[in-house]
């Protein structure tokens, strides 16, 4: 990979990897460290991906497992959706506006779980 391609891959992938561990960590200074720790493992990647969705999926994966380890080692599992990101998501299918209740009630669920949750109903992953 030459620095070219890397550079634009991090400029695209850059913020959406820094929302998602923001999702978990509620630290810009500690997500802007894990989105760099995964940047760094993607570039001493040596090898190829199939298509741009499996490398995205492959960003994805890492985030959310330095994350995991990130709140493992502070031992503070709590994952926590934030209104803030709920209200720029979409409406429902039905029109209505997503619930605090709803979120008070998956912001309950054990981390595992939660990201599960957030993975399918908030950013359209399938389960497979």
């Amino acid at each position: 990979m030459t620095n070219e391609q890397f550079e634009l891959k991090y400029n695209l992938y850059y913020k959406y990897l820094l929302c998602l561990a923001y999702n978990y960590t509620f630290s810009i200074i500690d997500s802007e460290d894990i989105v760099q720790e995964v940047f760094f493992k993607y570039y001493k990647r040596n090898k190829e991906f199939k298509d741009e969705m499996h490398e995205k999926n492959w960003l994805i994966r890492v985030t959310i497992n330095q994350c995991i380890d990130f709140l493992r080692k502070k031992k503070n599992n709590k994952l926590i959706i934030s209104v803030d990101y709920i209200n720029k998501l979409p409406n429902t299918s039905d029109g209505e506006k997503k619930d605090g209740e709803l979120i008070a009630y998956v912001n309950m669920l054990n981390y595992k779980y939660r990201t599960v949750i957030i993975l399918f109903y908030y950013d359209n992953y399938s389960i497979s």
